[in-house]
């Protein structure tokens, strides 16, 4: 079958450097062709970007990537035949040994409804994934936590609460918030649940899905919850001083202090060096 080679490196690229994104060692190695996607999958993510061929196979990504790279026709041709994918371009000739489809590959199925996603999740999973410890086998402290109103990590000693400009329909799991902040980067503007999976959907049909974690998560409203409220407006200028008094950090006094009294805001850092 002829396919655009733009079209297909630009697929291939994606998925290569997305599953490399979600931290999992090797699960960036193999793709495979569907007939109707491209897909990968490692223990967190499913990730299918739209490709339509005539043949369903698998095989080695960075190879072929690279070769594609190196191609200057628009269009290819792509077939299997004697257990190869073989690529025709022009005068060019090149063959990829088959791989074993992974067995799990077909399990995720699409939801049987997609819900549409508030205007700001991205920024909202964005915004909260710096609370959040990656190394850590604690899903409260390696999670971001999604309800119909909030997104929220902690990591024990901090904490980040957003709420959301729209409810999200039916929703009440804990991702990995790397594997979370994989799925935001395809600025999904769908969300649906399947046993186990949360599937995110962008307006080019690229979905990612990812596993569910279980657990519990911290109850955030007893430590948000304020007897008194007051509100502050932080200074524009405090971006700068925060970062001027970074530079005396060390991993031995990694901490910024930010005193608010008498409606003065006062930031000041103190290490060995200064």
């Amino acid at each position: 079958m002829k396919i655009d080679k733009h079209e297909l490196i630009t697929a291939l690229k994606f998925v290569e450097s997305t599953m490399n994104d979600s931290d999992i060692s090797g699960s960036n190695k193999i793709l495979t062709f569907s007939g109707t996607d491209v897909c990968a999958m490692n223990d967190e993510l499913h990730l299918r970007y739209p490709i339509k061929t005539d043949f369903k196979t698998t095989v080695p990504t960075a190879p072929l990537v690279k070769l594609l790279d190196k191609i200057n026709a628009d269009e290819i041709d792509l077939a299997l035949a004697d257990k190869e994918l073989k690529i025709k371009a022009g005068k060019a000739r090149a063959a990829f040994p088959l791989e074993d489809t992974p067995e799990h590959i077909d399990e995720v199925k699409a939801p049987n409804q997609w819900h549409k996603l508030p205007d700001d999740f991205v920024q909202a999973v964005q915004l909260t994934q710096f609370t959040s410890t990656p190394r850590t086998d604690d899903p409260a402290m390696s999670c971001t936590h999604f309800d119909r109103k909030h997104v929220e990590t902690t990591n024990g000693s901090q904490m980040t609460r957003y709420t959301i400009k729209k409810s999200l329909d039916d929703a009440a799991f804990m991702l990995r918030t790397k594997s979370a902040v994989c799925a935001s980067k395809i600025d999904p503007t769908h969300y649906g649940q399947t046993q186990g999976w949360a599937q995110f959907k962008n307006s080019e049909g690229i979905v990612i899905s990812v596993r569910i974690r279980t657990g519990e998560f911290l109850p955030l409203d007893k430590v948000l919850k304020q007897e008194r409220k007051t509100k502050i407006e932080f200074p524009e200028t405090l971006r700068d001083a925060l970062q001027r008094a970074s530079v005396f950090c060390d991993d031995e006094s990694p901490r910024v202090t930010v005193e608010i009294k008498d409606n003065k805001i006062r930031v000041h850092s103190k290490s060995n060096s200064g």
